[in-house]
């Protein structure tokens, strides 16, 4: 008898079950870790040269990470679209590599979004996924080897700002 039917990864019909996503994630190739930051969130403070530092460990035992693509994106809960997009590349002969995306190009739409009301409740996801780049005997080009999602939160100079009030309605905030 099929041994992942038995554990209760798939149901008989051969439906995955939720766990099946819990067990790519974990079995992933590649590990990434902020640098600086805890596990979950990556603060970012919007000064000169804003980036967002991670660190990738190759989990294979006898590979390189030269046959995956690697491209990530930041998207906001209060966007459909990318805020931005791009792709990086790791040196595929170390064993752990760190790489800096620079966020110089997304701040100046941060600052919009953040002045335009509603003012709280903002919040900036960081995309990253590393794809196939060719046919395998087991997937083709383009399946997604590793997929991670980190909250980034931008820290402005200036920070909180109270604004004037119209006469009525309480004083707004803005984000500077």
């Amino acid at each position: 008898m099929n041994l992942t039917l038995q554990q209760g990864m798939f149901s008989p019909d051969r439906e995955p079950h939720p766990a099946v996503n819990e067990i790519k994630y974990l079995q992933q190739p590649v590990l990434s870790t902020p640098i600086a930051s805890n596990d979950e969130t990556i603060d970012v403070a919007a000064d000169a040269n804003p980036s967002v530092q991670l660190r990738f460990y190759n989990r294979y035992s006898f590979q390189d990470l030269s046959h995956i693509s690697w491209t990530w994106e930041l998207k906001c809960n209060r966007s459909c679209e990318a805020l931005y997009s791009g792709q990086f590349e790791i040196d595929s002969n170390s064993s752990a590599q760190e790489v800096d995306l620079s966020m110089t190009d997304v701040l100046p739409r941060i600052r919009k979004l953040e002045k335009a009301p509603p003012f709280f409740g903002h919040t900036y996801w960081l995309k990253i996924r590393g794809i196939l780049n060719g046919d395998t005997s087991w997937a083709d080009a383009g399946h997604v080897l590793v997929r991670r999602q980190l909250r980034v939160k931008f820290t402005f100079d200036k920070g909180l700002v109270e604004t004037t009030s119209r006469p009525g309605k309480p004083p707004s905030v803005e984000h500077l």
